[in-house]
């Protein structure tokens, strides 16, 4: 039986360990991502309509199909009392599909020759399993930071019934969390986001994720700030309530004043796994043929956010490579979902905020 065999079946349950160690402090270095999160939370991900089609040995579709709204010049006057009983418009349904390619992804790796192991005072399947563990914390690492780094270009704008005064020209919602020429809370940012937050046709629940300024103004509010001002802070909250967040990686991005607003099921985090079978019990594997018994993969699961990630272990002449992948894409709804001169076009319910205090 092969080093990496006897290494691997000292932890049978390999998900199980690795979701142990995570849990002991400070065994995860990664910085969290609320953003990453939140996308591949189930809320978020339960509401769209995905249809999954693999595209030879590389490539998948997901085909999004929805409904556009018809738009107002689309709807004629009655011109006589004759009854109207033939359609002549073909609208049907509106579909877009997202690709996510094997190369849409990173890997890291690591081996690790016999004469290391040898020297090592713990025992091999510590090793094993901290370096897989490691491994992974970097890995998901890398992944938040490239999610922030696309989002840019998935976000969409603000409806033209918003008050063009406060919208950039970056299609970003400007707001004053302070005063003008003051360091005093500006309590009237609530109103201004939820207010283009309802004209804009968002829906609960709105996830707001970013930099630091827009997360300070709300933990400073709900801190009830601004009695002094005649203000409710508690009672803005409940009446207008978000869930606001900070981002360490959206802000190296876009910056510290600058926050996406998200509905949820807006974007989505596509995946693909070169490794069919989850894998978290591989008790009984040394009665496989000889033929595999230097070779080991598996699906592990991120143990923060449930992400599946590949992962190979060869052993090849008292050298063991270790092998983990993780392969994801953001997409967002088409900025096509509202027809031309809708007020909604080019809404997609994935927005920015830009905090411009003066």
């Amino acid at each position: 039986m092969s080093t990496i065999l006897n290494t691997i079946t000292t932890c049978p349950n390999l998900q199980a360990w690795i979701t142990d160690y995570f849990a002991t402090c400070p065994a995860a270095r990664r910085p969290e991502s609320p953003l990453f999160n939140f996308l591949y939370s189930g809320i978020n991900r339960s509401n769209l309509r995905q249809i999954v089609n693999p595209v030879g040995g590389r490539k998948r579709t997901v085909t999004l199909v929805y409904d556009q709204p018809v738009a107002i010049a689309d709807v004629t006057a009655v011109a006589s009392c004759d009854r109207i009983c033939d359609g002549t418009s073909e609208r049907g349904d509106a579909s877009v599909d997202y690709y996510i390619d094997c190369t849409d992804g990173f890997y890291v790796e690591e081996k690790v020759t016999l004469s290391d192991w040898n020297e090592s005072c713990r025992s091999d399947g510590d090793i094993m399993m901290r370096k897989i563990a490691n491994l992974l914390d970097g890995l998901m690492a890398r992944v938040y930071q490239a999610t922030a780094e696309a989002y840019p270009p998935l976000l969409g704008g603000w409806s033209s019934d918003v008050d063009p005064a406060i919208v950039t020209v970056d299609d970003f919602l400007s707001v004053s969390t302070q005063k003008p020429s003051s360091t005093d809370i500006n309590t009237n940012a609530y109103q201004v986001i939820n207010l283009a937050k309802m004209q804009t046709g968002y829906c609960q629940p709105t996830f707001i994720v970013g930099g630091t300024d827009l997360y300070s103004y709300w933990q400073i509010m709900q801190a009830g700030c601004c009695s002094d001002q005649g203000v409710d802070a508690l009672r803005m909250l409940e009446l207008y309530g978000q869930s606001v967040a900070y981002d360490r990686y959206v802000a190296a991005e876009t910056g510290n004043d600058v926050s996406l607003m998200l509905q949820a099921g807006s974007t989505q985090l596509l995946t693909y796994n070169a490794v069919t079978p989850i894998i978290n019990n591989i008790e009984g594997m040394g009665a496989l043929d000889m033929t595999y018994r230097n070779y080991f993969e598996a699906i592990i699961l991120d143990p923060f956010t449930g992400f599946p990630v590949d992962l190979s272990i060869k052993s090849d002449c008292g050298v063991v490579h270790i092998v983990m992948t993780a392969t994801s894409k953001p997409v967002a709804l088409p900025f096509t979902l509202f027809p031309v001169d809708h007020p909604n076009e080019g809404v997609n319910w994935a927005a920015g905020i830009q905090v411009v205090n003066s």
